[in-house]
């Protein structure tokens, strides 16, 4: 499937709609998910790793933006980490 068959689909309402709240889905039941451990220490259990710097600060705002229009709660920061490997 190439980019203008993806974009002809995307265009179809009801995919978009899905696609909307899958993508909520992953932000308020993973990346948002908070729990607390043994000693009451909260923490996010399942976390995103870059190992390039600079694409920290790009890879975050756009879970940001993904975030708010999917209408996912918002979360200051998704913790992003450099994976040094």
């Amino acid at each position: 499937m190439n980019y203008e068959e993806i974009g002809a689909e995307m265009r179809n309402e009801k995919d978009a709609l899905i696609l909307q709240g899958l993508v909520k889905e992953f932000f308020d039941k993973y990346l948002n998910r908070i729990e607390e451990s043994d000693s009451g220490t909260e923490f996010s259990p399942i976390t995103l790793s870059c190992c390039r710097v600079m694409m920290l600060e790009p890879l975050n705002d756009l879970l940001t933006k993904m975030a708010k229009l999917s209408g996912a709660k918002e979360k200051v920061t998704y913790g992003l980490k450099v994976n040094n490997m």
